[in-house]
């Protein structure tokens, strides 16, 4: 398990420099106890990232990001995400206003929350925290987010081989167990599903998935998309990250 450092570097891309300043002063005085906050903050992802790369001395590395919807560069807040993510940057989307679809943009693109600028400090902190130590936030807005969500979703067809593979591996299995759950195409075969077999369904799966433009990367991106296409339940969602090392946190108010 990996140990949380003690010096937490989080970056912070608002548009507002009062907003900025203060986040950086209230978060460094809210640091739970046993750690320092380090705020580096930006108006704009480019701009983070370029201190990011020139002040590696000063600023070694990024634990997570704080990540406003609107920005005045009018960059997609979904691209903005997995910028960080690609990087393996954990980021919480905070912000005064959400809307259900962009709430589901976020999740949809890996976010790891999504809370309010009108949490306390303290709390906004220890929602750092547990996001720093690989846990996702949701909040009674995430269910509401994706329980009314209209239809721009592009859907993908998948073999059956392939929704079954996706549903198990979605809800926490590896490739040799899925190997040994899943029956061969043809009813008479006696040739068993290798690991291997898997593996090669596993990659079909994204690449249709990235095809229309849904990001499936990774256990975390299969688990999204097969949640959203109704493959696994929101109990198999929550119950996978649970079993996993990742773990959920609910918030039951803002």
């Amino acid at each position: 398990m990996t140990t949380t450092p003690k010096n937490i570097f989080i970056g912070f891309v608002d548009n507002d420099s009062y907003t900025r300043v203060g986040m950086q002063y209230a978060l460094h005085k809210s640091s739970p106890e046993g750690y320092v906050y380090n705020v580096v903050y930006a108006p704009t992802v480019p701009q983070l990232l370029t201190i990011m790369e020139s002040q590696k001395d000063l600023v070694p590395q990024i634990h997570v990001v704080l990540l406003d919807i609107l920005l005045d560069d009018n960059s997609q807040l979904r691209n903005n995400i997995r910028t960080f993510v690609e990087l393996d940057i954990p980021v919480l989307v905070i912000s005064n206003v959400v809307t259900p679809e962009k709430r589901r943009q976020a999740y949809q693109a890996n976010a790891s929350g999504v809370v309010s600028k009108k949490r306390s400090p303290k709390a906004l902190a220890t929602d750092i925290l547990d996001v720093v130590q690989g846990k996702y936030i949701f909040t009674p807005d995430f269910a509401v987010a994706f329980t009314n969500a209209p239809d721009p979703i592009k859907h993908v067809k998948l073999a059956p081989q392939e929704l079954e593979t996706m549903r198990l591996y979605a809800i926490g299995y590896e490739a040799t167990e899925i190997a040994a759950m899943l029956k061969p195409v043809r009813a008479k075969s006696d040739s068993a599903i290798s690991p291997l077999t898997v593996k090669t369904y596993l990659s079909r799966i994204r690449k249709k998935y990235a095809d229309v433009g849904r990001d499936a990367t990774g256990r975390k991106g299969v688990r999204q998309r097969a949640y959203e296409d109704g493959l696994i339940t929101h109990e198999n969602f929550i119950r996978a990250l649970d079993d996993e090392a990742f773990n959920v946190v609910c918030i039951t108010d803002e």
